[in-house]
């Protein structure tokens, strides 16, 4: 039993620690295989700016700040931005498409508009989006998205119609 062990943690570290690559090039390993594909460009083309790749809205909301940003709106590769008068552009992070169509978001490129948010780098998780005076709302004070409490209202009550159903047949 003991020879079977040995032998086993002899093949595991010699696997582990002695050098080769696919293509069999002496002086490489496995650990320098993984090094270098951690320096492909592309990998970390999204840090350029600093920020973490691929941040959704609760990233936005936990890492960034309550902000006030206003400007002109653009509508770019299915993305709705906010140029200040400064030339800086955001990121609008409207949330989920259903709650904008049920609140009768209609925007509309080069509207002025006032979005307040929790602002991370140039993205914004919307709290609030106001054009002209009519006020849009996405997320509470706290971050929470709406369209989530919505949701979750729909479900305590389908939950609670069941319960009522189940009471009233007993």
């Amino acid at each position: 039993m003991k020879t079977i062990l040995i032998t086993g943690l002899v093949f595991l570290l010699t696997v582990l620690f002695v050098p080769f690559t696919s293509a069999g090039e002496p002086g490489q390993s496995i650990f320098s295989e993984f090094s270098s594909a951690l320096d492909d460009e592309e990998v970390w083309e999204d840090w350029d700016d600093g920020k973490e790749p691929n941040l959704i809205g609760k990233d936005f909301v936990r890492l960034g700040e309550k902000q006030t940003v206003s400007g002109i709106l653009l509508y770019e590769d299915g993305e709705w931005l906010i140029q200040t008068e400064s030339g800086l552009l955001y990121e609008a992070h409207l949330g989920n498409h259903d709650h904008q169509e049920k609140i009768g978001l209609d925007l509309q490129e080069g509207q002025e508009a006032r979005i307040y948010g929790f602002v991370y780098f140039d993205d914004i998780a919307v709290v609030s989006l106001s054009i002209n005076d009519k006020t849009y709302n996405f997320r509470t004070e706290d971050g929470s998205p709406l369209w989530a409490q919505s949701r979750m209202g729909s479900e305590r009550l389908y939950q609670n119609r069941f319960r009522l159903e189940d009471e009233n047949s007993i």
